[in-house]
């Protein structure tokens, strides 16, 4: 076991142009460090062994940032007789706190991620998916983009018609041909081009498979706050604001490998788990040939749950879990008013340099599980993201336009 420590102080000191000291403070950062130290970690993963050791610690990282302000100051009152006046410092930070631990929310969705990346490494392509949904994708190909082709020609008609002086028919609107073409593309044109890259990626490369290959794989999900505020400095009756921007991030991190074993020479067992043909993916393929299927994957996980069911545990070499917490306030100065008045005074800015400066705070405890233990995600539920919403209307259209 090894334990570090490291402790430093920031001093922020603010001067005048009449040698005064107009501010000083100082704040004191330390960085720990609680754990087993491997220096041989790449080699040991390079073997594909897991090279993770338990351990624990924090971060504080301060940049200060400067200032250098000056000013002409000219009398109202009396004599006109200006006088100059400067100020240069530093500026502290808040000292941003590291948020809360990450909740089972995020801890599940990180997991989900995992698996799911996990799945598409193990798996090249989806076959079974490709031969359950074989009769929609000949359809399409036979009559590609129906709707908006049908719309053209009613259109045609309807101008022939108009010259003819007959009288006009109702018949489908713009907003259903682009919704079903819409629909079209996302479900089915996109898909199958997917489908066949994968296809003609697997045939070739599986002649430089060898007996086993290692896939990197890693499923993250974070919960990221931003809060902005600031602080005012007067000097000489014009007041200054440092800004402030703290954002806070809660994370957590699944780090691993999973083995697949490899056949070579002609086709094998190997090859069709590899194609989406194998035992394990008749209930993920169920699920996705089954109708409206998707739309509820948009609001809970239900699809990568059945998913992580595809990954055998024995095939992960190694996993790795990281939460971290981190905090980092950054402020600067902007840039005073060029005149300023007070009640016999007039004030103008006649030099303005500023240096933003950050401060950095960071948790982590990273540990070991065994690829045996890593547990299956729990169900759970969210709000579709920016393109299921809109795949969400384009099926609303369809349906009731």
């Amino acid at each position: 076991m090894t334990v570090r420590s490291t402790h430093y102080v920031v001093n922020y000191d603010r001067y005048s142009s009449s040698g005064s000291h107009l501010y000083g403070v100082t704040q004191d950062c330390s960085n720990t460090f609680t754990g087993v130290v491997n220096p041989k970690w790449r080699s040991q993963i390079g073997q594909h062994v897991g090279a993770t050791t338990d351990a624990s610690g924090s971060l504080w990282r301060v940049f200060p940032g400067w200032m250098y302000f000056a000013q002409k100051r000219t009398f109202l009152v009396g004599p006109p007789l200006p006088s100059f006046s400067w100020m240069w410092g530093t500026f502290n930070s808040l000292t941003p706190s590291v948020p809360s631990a990450p909740t089972s929310v995020t801890d599940n969705l990180a997991l989900t991620r995992f698996y799911s990346d996990a799945a598409g490494k193990l798996r090249q392509c989806q076959g079974m998916t490709i031969l359950g949904e074989l009769g929609k994708t000949v359809s399409g190909l036979k009559h590609p983009f129906r709707t908006l082709v049908n719309l053209l020609q009613a259109r045609e008609k309807r101008l022939f018609k108009l010259l003819k002086g007959r009288p006009r028919q109702n018949n489908t609107t713009w907003l259903n041909a682009v919704s079903d073409t819409w629909i079209e593309i996302q479900y089915g044109l996109r898909p199958l081009v997917h489908d066949i890259q994968d296809v003609l990626t697997y045939t070739q490369t599986r002649r430089f498979q060898v007996a086993a290959e290692y896939y990197p794989v890693k499923g993250k999900a974070s919960v990221v706050t931003i809060a902005t505020g600031g602080n005012t400095i007067v000097f000489n009756n014009q007041n200054i604001v440092c800004s402030h921007r703290v954002k806070q991030i809660a994370s957590v991190r699944y780090l691993g490998q999973i083995k697949m074993e490899m056949l070579t020479g002609s086709l094998s067992r190997v090859d069709f788990n590899r194609l989406g043909f194998g035992l394990d993916q008749f209930f993920p393929t169920l699920w996705e040939v089954t109708p409206w299927s998707f739309l509820i994957d948009y609001f809970t996980n239900v699809g990568d749950l059945i998913d992580s069911f595809s990954v055998p545990r024995q095939a992960i070499a190694w996993v790795n879990k990281t939460v971290r917490r981190s905090a980092e306030d950054g402020y600067e100065m902007p840039l005073p008013p060029a005149t300023a008045f007070s009640a016999d005074s007039k004030y103008q800015t006649t030099m303005f340099v500023a240096q933003p400066g950050y401060t950095r705070r960071l948790s982590f405890v990273r540990s070991k599980i065994n690829g045996s233990d890593l547990p299956r995600p729990n169900i759970s539920f969210s709000l579709p993201n920016g393109k299921q919403f809109v795949n969400i209307l384009a099926l609303a259209a369809s349906k009731f336009s």
